[in-house]
């Protein structure tokens, strides 16, 4: 897609789908919090709960691969507006069985958003700036997250888990405007692509020759880091309203901490992103992993400013190296733009579900103070495999999946 200039516009509206989206996902570990006390929910089925939100997330490669083969882009798009439908259904949960069935439904949603999300964001920019247009859809997704703790906190605390029914009120004006707005601007780019970059011969076989390619443990290493960031990022977002809750603190306060950590991972998320298009993605990764495991142990010891200055520094290191294992993963696997998307974000997501459940059982175990201690130690294993994909790739002059480019197809 080199040939084509960004348009800002459809960029635009891109992120602000994935606003929307995010959005209700960054509300599901305060409204977790505020069900607790109604449903007299255990740390393990806060756990689980945040679990079945992501359980839907593994059929993102099928979504993917069927926006490919069906060209309903679009319609996978809308995806962002069935998530605030099941974070609403979240709130008016009068049993825990129900809970996990709307749950279910807003992961659904979210699933088919991000597969097309991903590639449309990326196919929107030049080869030289992919990171700056992957950075702002990353950046409209993280903000959301961030911004919703926030605002949910303080509007639960004075309603109750019915009060999600107010900013699912307010998507329902917003959403369908943004997803209108979208559609002729993607739909616009979509067949410009088509006309200036008709699609290469054998773009399958070249793709599958890229993912044969990858050596073993610059593979093993990128599905280890995968997990390793994704875990701890979960597992922050859904227990931490519930830490700060169980100390003895308001759920107002749980909210804007937990946003904290979550607003400054928006802005590592797009710094890491527009930062790759200049210097080493392993370099910023490696850093991004060493600086995770002493800001988590700090943030668990600290009161009143300090929580605010350790949750900085770690939400901008938690997401500093999301956007750029997400391109790494959509230039090597094999698939269409989509498809490809969708098993970088496939796997991502069943880190986060599997990392959960361990957290979940864990929490009810040796206690939840102590859960989110044990997270400090997975970055160090990132860190590890950072090494040793620095040094594969120093090793072997075979391609390896750090240097690898992506061949320009139609939608990627």
């Amino acid at each position: 897609m080199s040939n084509l200039t960004p348009t800002p516009l459809a960029i635009r509206w891109l992120s602000l789908a994935h606003f929307a989206n995010d959005f209700f996902s960054g509300s599901l570990g305060v409204l977790l919090a505020s069900q607790a006390e109604k449903l007299d929910l255990s740390n393990g089925q806060i756990g689980l709960a945040s679990t079945a939100y992501l359980a839907l997330s593994f059929g993102q490669p099928l979504l993917g691969w069927l926006a490919d083969r069906t060209g309903q882009a679009f319609l996978m798009v809308t995806g962002a507006f069935l998530t605030g439908i099941g974070l609403l259904l979240c709130g008016f949960a009068p049993t825990y069985a129900w809970l996990i069935f709307a749950a279910l439904f807003a992961g659904l949603g979210s699933a088919m958003f991000h597969p097309v999300g991903l590639a449309t964001a990326r196919h929107l920019g030049q080869e030289s700036t992919k990171g700056k247009t992957v950075a702002l859809f990353m950046l409209g997704g993280n903000s959301g997250y961030s911004v919703a703790p926030f605002l949910i906190g303080f509007i639960l605390e004075a309603n109750g888990p019915h009060g999600m029914l107010f900013p699912f009120l307010v998507s329902l004006v917003f959403v369908p405007y943004i997803l209108v707005r979208l559609r002729p601007a993607m739909l616009g780019q979509l067949t410009a692509a088509e006309k200036t970059n008709p699609p290469p011969q054998n773009t399958q076989t070249n793709r599958i020759n890229r993912w044969q390619k990858t050596g073993f443990w610059m593979l093993v290493a990128y599905l280890a880091i995968v997990f390793v960031r994704g875990t701890v990022d979960q597992v922050l977002g859904t227990y931490l309203p519930t830490y700060y809750e169980q100390s003895g603190r308001s759920l107002s306060f749980a909210g804007v901490a937990t946003g904290a950590v979550l607003f400054f991972s928006a802005i590592g998320s797009y710094m890491g992103a527009r930062l790759s298009d200049h210097i080493s993605r392993l370099l910023i990764m490696g850093v991004s992993m060493a600086i995770m495991p002493p800001m988590l142990l700090l943030l668990l010891e600290s009161d009143g400013i300090g929580i605010f200055i350790f949750g900085a520094v770690l939400g901008v290191m938690l997401k500093a190296s999301l956007p750029l294992l997400l391109m790494m993963g959509q230039e090597v696997f094999p698939g269409g733009a989509s498809g490809a998307s969708g098993l970088a974000f496939g796997w991502m997501f069943a880190s986060n579900t599997i990392g959960t459940i361990i957290a979940s059982l864990l929490s009810d175990a040796i206690g939840l103070k102590e859960t989110l201690q044990a997270m400090a130690l997975l970055p160090i294993i990132g860190l590890f495999m950072v090494i040793l994909m620095r040094s594969q790739t120093k090793s072997t002059p075979r391609p390896q999946m750090a240097e690898i480019q992506a061949i320009p197809t139609v939608g990627d």
